[in-house]
């Protein structure tokens, strides 16, 4: 059983994919963002996404780019605490 998502972003991403009934797989090919990047954005494993890659995200989900920022700034504060 794969471990669950990690923070907020992780959470809300992981989320959103299935909900959407996105496989890894097809979510990366949608966003254009690596499945190994998506799957360690949403396990926490490591958390420094780049901005080309929020962008991806922001567009492939149609979730308002302030959103998307908004839950990876929340999730790297929770990391500095």
């Amino acid at each position: 059983m794969a471990k669950p998502a990690t923070g907020q972003f992780g959470q809300w991403l992981r989320q959103w994919r299935r909900d959407n009934r996105y496989s890894l797989d097809q979510f990366a090919k949608l966003s254009g963002v690596s499945k190994v990047a998506l799957f360690e954005l949403e396990h926490g494993r490591t958390f420094n996404p780049r901005l080309a890659t929020l962008m991806a995200i922001s567009k492939a989900t149609k979730v308002a780019f302030t959103r998307v920022a908004m839950l990876a700034a929340l999730q790297k504060m929770q990391e500095g605490a």
